[in-house]
C-alpha cells in the first residue's frame, strides 16, 4: 500500500511539473539559454538550495543538487514525511499499512515553483565535471 502511494504521490507530482531539459556546460558551471535566464536568474543566490550534493542511481548514476525558488519548507515537510513512512513500512503489516496512509502529511507545491537540477559527472565518488541542468516548473494539473 505504500509503495503504491508512492507512486501515485510521484506520478502526480510528475504530471504537474514540466522538466525542460535547458542548461549547457562550460568547464566549470553551467550555462543557461536566454530563453530561461529570465525566469530563473542568479538561482544559486536567489533560490533555496534544498539538497546537497546527492548520488543517484535514479539520474544516470551523476550527482545532483536541487534548488528551488519557493516552497523549501514544503519540500523539507514532504521528505521527511515519506522518509518516515518509508523507514517505518513493513509489508507484511497491511493493518499498520492502513493506518500508516492517514498519517502522511504530503503538502502540494504552489504554481509557479520552480525546481531546478544540476547534475554532475561521478569523479571517483565525488562531483565532477557539470553536465546539464533540468528546469521544472510547477503548473496547473
Amino acid at each position: 500500500m505504500f509503495k503504491r502511494n508512492c507512486i501515485l504521490l510521484a506520478a502526480g507530482l510528475i504530471l504537474s511539473l514540466v522538466p525542460i531539459f535547458v542548461s549547457s556546460k562550460t568547464e566549470d558551471s553551467f550555462t543557461m539559454p536566454a530563453k530561461y535566464a529570465s525566469m530563473v536568474g542568479d538561482y544559486r543566490k536567489n533560490f533555496a538550495q534544498v539538497t546537497g550534493y546527492e548520488y543517484s542511481g535514479l539520474h544516470w548514476k551523476q550527482y545532483v543538487i536541487i534548488y528551488m525558488n519557493k516552497g523549501a519548507s514544503i519540500y523539507e515537510n514532504n521528505y521527511l514525511s515519506y522518509i518516515t513512512h518509508y523507514l517505518a513500512d513493513d509489508e507484511d503489516e497491511e493493518e499498520e499499512d492502513e493506518e500508516a496512509e492517514e498519517e502522511y502529511d504530503f503538502r502540494p507545491y504552489e504554481k509557479g515553483t520552480i525546481f531546478l537540477k544540476e547534475h554532475f559527472a561521478d569523479a571517483g565518488r565525488k562531483p565532477g565535471q557539470p553536465l546539464t541542468t533540468v528546469l521544472m516548473v510547477k503548473r496547473e494539473p
